[in-house]
């Protein structure tokens, strides 16, 4: 069976929208997050895996984390001019990936982080995680999951495991969740005071560990303590619907469906209303290979590295 492939809808879709903000309709409605983002699917079906679930962010208002830490990305600014852009696009997607027989995860309170965790920790076989998003390699802990960084303007995209990100970090892979704690993050308003990224790499060298303060650490570290504290208890992804800092979100999430899933064939209504919606933004390329979009049968994966190693169990 072919990798479980999980999807962090909103990396992509902002993604394919910078990559192809120009583009829109005769009439002037953007389309380049819809383009990008369709075009992403066909592609990571043929050469990953038709397997794919699309795990989508709540607001962040109501986050779990937000409640945790008031400041958690609170200072992030909307630029209206985008909002206004990608939101429309945002939900002309919501209603095109299911109609091409995929799944999508969303839960209110939780981020897409947290689903690919959930999901992947469910799935019994190999996993590949489409993201960016630094906070994922945590789970490369596990081997049978990998994680494909997008491609950027001049860099082609690569799947990563645990041994690539020690090598390129300096950080075990099993302490991953605590070099993020400790190096804070400016994007989330989490930034220990006079902390950063090396500071966190050389105190995790020198033997700082969360799972037991010494009296012995250094001054920035005590100073810290209960900011740290906070941002280890956000930083580290569930794996459990049952972890108890999100039990009482995920009450009514199943998802045992996820070992043996499989896409769904696109019913003849479904491919009407994909090719009625193709057509209404103009995607031409879309349309020319629309069919292609619709089989899930017989689809040619390329083979996926194999290259983690074991290590050590993930601290809960």
């Amino acid at each position: 069976m072919p990798p479980l492939l999980l999807i962090d809808a909103s990396n992509l879709i902002y993604r394919s929208y910078w990559a192809f903000e120009g583009l829109a309709t005769d009439e002037g409605e953007p389309t380049g997050a819809i383009y990008g983002t369709l075009r992403a699917i066909l592609s990571l079906k043929l050469k990953r895996s038709p397997r794919m679930v699309f795990c989508w962010d709540s607001p962040t208002s109501i986050s779990w984390r937000r409640k945790l830490f008031p400041e958690y990305k609170a200072k992030r600014t909307r630029n209206a001019e985008v909002a206004a852009s990608v939101t429309p696009q945002f939900q002309a997607l919501s209603t095109m990936v299911p109609l091409l027989g995929y799944r999508s995860l969303m839960v209110l309170g939780l981020e897409a982080d947290d689903l690919i965790a959930l999901a992947a920790h469910a799935s019994k076989g190999e996993v590949l995680i489409f993201s960016s998003d630094k906070d994922m390699h945590q789970l490369l802990l596990n081997h049978n999951i990998q994680q494909i960084i997008p491609a950027k303007t001049k860099a082609k995209e690569h799947v990563i495991d645990a041994r690539a990100v020690e090598q390129e970090y300096l950080v075990p892979i099993e302490l991953w969740s605590q070099y993020l704690a400790l190096g804070g993050d400016t994007a989330d308003d989490i930034t220990p005071q006079g902390m950063g990224p090396k500071t966190a790499q050389k105190l995790i060298a020198g033997g700082v560990r969360l799972t037991k303060w010494k009296a012995d650490y250094p001054e920035q570290v005590k100073k810290n303590r209960q900011q740290i504290g906070v941002a280890w208890k956000m930083a580290r992804l569930p794996h459990s619907t049952k972890d108890p800092r999100i039990s009482h979100l995920t009450e009514q999430l199943d998802l045992s469906w996820i070992p043996k899933y499989q896409p769904s064939t696109p019913t003849p209504a479904q491919q009407r209303q994909f090719t009625q919606l193709c057509e209404r933004y103009q995607l031409l390329d879309i349309l020319s290979r629309r069919q292609q979009y619709f089989v899930h049968t017989n689809v040619q994966q390329t083979t996926v590295r194999r290259g983690a190693r074991k290590v050590g169990a993930q601290l809960l």
